[in-house]
């Protein structure tokens, strides 16, 4: 093995986001595989430098995703490889013009977007690491031979099966209904589907007046859309239950607590128009919830025995690609099936878990990224 200097770019390890426990998880793996390995975050710390069990943190820049300094923290650190978790498209790569780069990367649209091409045209040595082997197929059939495959991991201890569900379910306040749980980002107007997902929602509950919808997301937020404004015009705000908003935008929300609310639930859905990997409904899937994604981009690959849903053709005329607008009906249909709780869904029920373990960090760990280390020591 040899021992090199990594410069882990991506949100801060504190961060409640995706990216955000990645790097939690990650960091001090590849720290323990006889690295030295510092952190420079976009997102979650700024205005000083910091420590973060043991690793050096350095702070976010001016530039949204850190285009402005990610270079200059290499430099200081001098790193000898810099390791991108991030939509790659999101960062000018002038910055890491003079650094080793591997950038582990989403792909969500049907072929290669010209947004996530122009990045790796621009330096011709970043190594990409795709999260599904979805993504690595559209970056090889792209000209990007030397795509890699690292998966996003879980820890299966936390997201498990609840203990006593009656006594969560009751905790919850929830104890005598239906609960679909939605945990989702509300950053833009379309990806997460939110008004197809709460459209089949008022649809079941117009016939099922006992159903809740759990809701962890932002109800307002700059980039996404006004969701208890939606609720109303749907007339299903007595029935949609958000997280806590001071919790969710303070950051307070524990790991712990998210996991409850999977627990809680008779299903999760997450029929997105794209997702690059899909962490929340594989999260579900490790806590034995019956689970309904859009079958399209990672989704398809990574939640294979979840309940998928149909989609058509959304252009993303940035990327000059497609996403697929899940269909509403087919929605419905998944939740009155999971409503009825006949022996279909309690055989997918059996399936969640079982699948989920695959991407057990452990796995993960030992599978992809010890395999990928090698080959960048390498470069």
């Amino acid at each position: 093995m040899v021992r090199i200097k990594v410069l882990w770019h991506s949100n801060a390890p504190w961060s409640p986001s995706g990216y955000g426990q990645q790097t939690a998880l990650w960091v001090p793996r590849i720290a323990a595989m006889g690295h030295e390995v510092a952190i420079s975050t976009f997102y979650g710390h700024e205005g000083a430098p910091g420590e973060w069990q043991g690793h050096q943190i350095f702070s976010r820049g001016q530039h949204p995703y850190g285009g402005d300094i990610v270079g200059m923290h290499a430099r200081a650190f001098d790193a000898d490889l810099v390791i991108t978790l991030m939509d790659l498209w999101a960062l000018p790569m002038d910055t890491l013009k003079d650094f080793k780069t591997a950038a582990w990367m989403p792909v969500d649209t049907d072929r290669l977007g010209a947004l996530d091409r122009k990045p790796l045209e621009e330096k011709k040595d970043v190594i990409p690491i795709a999260l599904t082997k979805y993504g690595q197929g559209l970056l090889q059939e792209a000209g990007f031979a030397n795509a890699l495959y690292v998966p996003h991991g879980i820890d299966t201890e936390l997201f498990r099966p609840p203990i006593d569900r009656k006594e969560l379910r009751k905790a919850h306040g929830v104890d005598d209904r239906f609960v679909i749980f939605m945990n989702a980002a509300n950053m833009d107007e379309h990806r997460k589907g939110y008004p197809e997902q709460f459209i089949a929602f008022a649809r079941l509950l117009n016939s099922y007046p006992d159903c809740v919808m759990m809701v962890h997301a932002a109800e307002v937020a700059p980039w996404g859309i006004n969701l208890r404004e939606l609720a109303q015009t749907l007339g299903i705000e007595g029935a949609v239950h958000f997280v806590s908003q001071y919790d969710y935008i303070a950051g307070t929300v524990e790991p712990e607590m998210v996991a409850a609310s999977y627990g809680a639930a008779d299903l999760f859905s997450n029929c997105a128009y794209a997702e690059g990997f899909g962490l929340t409904p594989l999260e579900a899937m490790s806590c034995g919830v019956p689970t309904v994604v859009t079958d399209n981009s990672a989704m398809s690959e990574v939640c294979e025995p979840a309940w998928r849903v149909a989609s058509e053709p959304q252009y993303k005329h940035k990327q000059r690609a497609w996403w697929g607008k899940p269909l509403i009906g087919e929605i419905e249909q998944v939740y009155r099936t999971a409503y009825q709780k006949g022996p279909g869904y309690h055989d997918k029920k059996k399936q969640m878990r079982p699948w989920a373990l695959r991407y057990d960090i452990e796995v993960v760990d030992a599978a992809y990224w010890r395999p990928t280390m090698k080959a960048l020591e390498a470069l």
